[in-house]
């Protein structure tokens, strides 16, 4: 039968095309089968690898990191309270040496450790004390210290010495004699005492417009004192034991000889003194003077002398140095060191040759014979408050406050890191008070900051000594302006020998309120008795910049 073609017309009509469908093999079924198993395999398992990833991530950034932020932080507090305990200790060795100029240098760290790459380094800020910040030590002075027996005008006690007439005007005494005497027999007169070998002497001598020898004077502690006007002074010193010459008074003249490599040590407090010294052998020569228009002159170049310049004729303040004072005062002869309270020397003749000049701008302290004295320091303190800034960990200050360390957080209590440097027992009161001359600069950021710090001057007080004590029933009062009022209350009441004696004031509760940056000053006093104390008050002063 033959074959009929269909049109194609006709075979795009509406009846539908069937298609056989091709034998397919078996295998190859199998095949396509098992990779669509494989890529949704594949697909599952992105995204569970997905998943776990930022599981990880997540758990990593709500858990592991703040951990690992928040030990950074609080190792960067400990470096910090590290840095400031050793700035403290350093202050205090350098002034103790008594190390003028001396230059002090201490890192600080303000950024703590990073966690990259999701966490930087959290900062540090460094800030002034708050104005009012402040520390003042207040006493009372009464000299002389030695009054032989009795205490009384032509009295004292003599061994190996004629017995006294009832006005003496001088002694005459063996080898070996001690005379412990209180000269006051007139104005107006000649006063001679004389003595061998190993004499040893305590003397005071108080008059007006006289003439005083002392001959052979030495022994253990050879000791004159001159208190008065117009006089005419000459000394005599032997044996190896160092001199101790007291002058107060004006318009005196004063001529110290020493041999035996004793050496002489003078202290003036009086104006247009005139001071002559000769020392033989390796004798040395110490001279402070408290005044104007005094002179000193020697025949060593092995002098050491200071002016520290007070208006004693006409004085408004009861504080050393007193203005440019020491402008005034000059020093002649073979030459040595001179130390004046200027910042330059202008005075008349300049500064001879063979003598070095030293200027400085000692911090302020109490002149001799000054009912009251006091070591205050300036309106904005001395100290600096390192604020850090943390993310992970509670924000906290760490402070060095007038000798102290202080750490303090937002509603905590401060507490000290250092303590003060104060101690009082043993019939001992002992106490440093760093003064900086220049205020702190601020700064901030996450690098080093360097504390720079040049010692400037250094006062070391001890009484009773060199004429001078405490005054009888007195008190030592110790007052602290302070925003961590509350660590230096807390401290002192712990501390038994000073429990007693500690009062603090303030607004809000401060001395035992919890701490809130910012908030008030607190006033912390200590009312120390002085009956049978010694006293051992060093100051120094610095200058501070911050790089």
């Amino acid at each position: 039968m033959p074959r009929v073609r269909i049109p194609r017309s006709a075979s795009m009509g509406s009846a539908h095309v069937v298609r056989v469908a091709r034998a397919r093999n078996r295998q190859s079924s199998r095949r396509w089968r098992r990779r669509g198993r494989r890529g949704q395999v594949a697909a599952v398992a992105t995204i569970l690898g997905l998943l776990l990833v930022v599981t990880f991530i997540a758990n990593y950034l709500s858990t592991t990191l703040p951990n690992t932020m928040s030990q950074n932080d609080l190792q960067h507090e400990a470096q910090v309270q590290n840095q400031l305990a050793q700035l403290s200790a350093l202050l205090q060795k350098t002034a103790s040496a008594g190390a003028l100029t001396a230059q002090i240098s201490q890192p600080i760290s303000l950024g703590s450790a990073a966690a990259p790459p999701f966490a930087g380094q959290d900062g540090s800020t460094v800030n002034a004390l708050p104005n009012g910040t402040s520390l003042s030590v207040q006493f009372a002075l009464t000299g002389p210290l030695r009054l032989p027996t009795g205490g009384t005008p032509n009295n004292g006690t003599y061994s190996g010495c004629p017995a006294p007439p009832q006005n003496p005007k001088g002694f005459s005494c063996s080898e070996g004699a001690t005379l412990d005497w209180n000269f006051s027999a007139g104005n107006s007169s000649v006063y001679v005492v004389s003595g061998k070998g190993t004499f040893s002497a305590e003397l005071n001598f108080t008059t007006n417009n006289s003439v005083i020898y002392v001959n052979g004077v030495g022994g253990a502690t050879p000791l004159v004192s001159v208190f008065g006007n117009h006089n005419s002074v000459f000394v005599n010193a032997t044996g190896g034991t160092a001199l101790t010459f007291l002058l107060v008074g004006s318009n005196n003249t004063v001529s110290l000889n020493a041999k035996g490599g004793g050496g002489l040590v003078i202290f003036v407090i009086g104006n247009h003194d005139a001071i002559t010294t000769s020392v033989k052998g390796t004798s040395s020569v110490f001279m402070e003077a408290f005044g104007g228009y005094d002179s000193f002159t020697d025949t060593t170049s092995s002098s050491v002398v200071y002016y520290i310049g007070f208006n004693l004729v006409n004085a408004n303040s009861g504080f050393c140095p007193y203005g440019n004072v020491a402008n005034t005062d000059t020093v002649g002869g073979s030459g040595g060191n001179v130390y004046f309270n200027n910042t330059n020397y202008s005075g008349p003749g300049g500064v001879p040759p063979g003598w070095i000049a030293h200027y400085s701008n000692p911090a302020q302290s109490a002149c001799p014979y000054v009912i009251t004295a006091a070591v205050s320091q300036t309106p904005a303190g001395t100290g600096f408050i390192v604020g850090l800034r943390n993310t992970y960990a509670p924000s906290a200050e760490v402070a060095y406050d007038e000798g102290a360390v202080v750490y303090a957080q937002p509603g905590g209590i401060p507490v000290f890191v250092v303590p003060p440097r104060l101690t009082y027992g043993n019939g001992v009161f002992r106490i440093f008070v760093p003064q900086f001359a220049n205020a702190v600069s601020a700064e901030a950021g996450v690098g080093t900051a360097d504390a720079n710090l040049r010692l400037l001057a250094v006062n070391d007080y001890s009484f009773p000594r060199n004429g001078f004590t405490l005054g009888n029933n007195s008190v030592i009062n110790v007052t602290v302006v302070t925003p961590y009022a509350a660590a230096w209350y807390a401290y002192f009441q712990s501390v038994a020998s000073l429990a007693p004696y500690v009062t603090c004031s303030g607004a809000l509760g401060v001395c035992t309120a919890l701490y809130a940056p910012g908030g008030p000053l607190g006033t912390v006093t200590l009312t120390l008795p002085t009956n049978g104390i010694r006293i051992n008050l060093l100051v120094g002063l610095y200058s501070f910049a911050l790089s």
